[in-house]
């Protein structure tokens, strides 16, 4: 999508594949399709080998590494620009959204921070992602609510009190958790962040959240090749029955208060 996000040639093209696939899932009943407005540079880390408890393997981000990278400079792009083929993108491919009845479900920045490698983001604020939720008013236009980017960025505002603020324009969650802040940070197992998980479970109950979510960006355990850093598999059962237990527990403090 990096025609699209830039304004580029072949941005035409691009959207109209965007819009293909939309209708494709909406075929095939897929409710939600998750996408970035990074362009250039995706995901940025510095390390996918720092080590994390036990000697599991995790991904790690120093922000002063990026800005001496080679031809960091190279790569420009204005936030002004990223805004203005935002909205030209929201504008044609949400009616489709809404006839194929798919949701859209933007993602934060990963990380939110700006400019990286002399790329501009506009996705790493609570309020630029209220300003994109205005644009449109749809249920089509939807967020993918990524704990870690969400309590990465710079706000006082604690990450289970933001999910009840987006509420029903929550259609996918990213259920993980970092230590450190945008600049310098360390992924970590489920239940050694700095995020109280057992509120964010809560208020996910709460608001009546009932779409997917996940268990993103678990450590490598010993046997894991890490060569999806992030996605590998003995890792992820750990993190699955840690939520699985949060929300047993949910239900039953629930329950229990009537």
């Amino acid at each position: 999508m990096d025609a699209i996000k830039a304004g580029d040639p072949g941005r035409d093209e691009q959207i109209e594949h965007f819009c293909q696939t939309i209708r494709n899932m909406g075929a095939l009943k897929i409710p939600v399709l998750c996408y970035s407005w990074m362009v250039f540079v995706t995901s940025a880390r510095t390390s996918t080998t720092t080590r994390g408890r036990g000697g599991a393997l995790v991904t790690s981000y120093e922000h002063h590494l990026t800005s001496r990278a080679p031809d960091a400079d190279k790569l420009r792009i204005t936030a002004q620009a990223l805004w203005e083929t935002y909205e030209c993108f929201l504008r044609k491919v949400v009616p489709v959204a809404e006839q194929a009845g798919v949701r859209l479900a933007l993602q934060p920045d990963d990380l939110p921070l700006s400019p990286v490698m002399g790329v501009s983001r506009i996705f790493g604020s609570p309020e630029n992602f209220d300003r994109a939720m205005a644009m449109i008013d749809s249920e089509a236009n939807a967020i993918c609510f990524c704990q870690t980017n969400f309590g990465l960025m710079d706000t006082p505002v604690r990450v289970p009190d933001m999910i009840p603020h987006y509420n029903d324009r929550i259609a996918f969650v990213h259920f993980r958790d970092v230590r450190g802040d945008a600049a310098n940070f360390v992924e970590t197992f489920h239940d050694e962040g700095h995020t109280d998980m057992f509120a964010c479970m809560r208020a996910y109950r709460d608001i009546g959240f009932d779409g997917p979510i996940r268990p993103d960006h678990a450590p490598a355990m010993d046997g894991d090749p890490n060569l999806h850093p992030g996605y590998e598999a003995l890792g992820r059962p750990f993190a699955i029955g840690y939520m699985r237990g949060l929300l047993e527990g949910v239900d039953k403090t629930r329950g229990n208060a009537g």
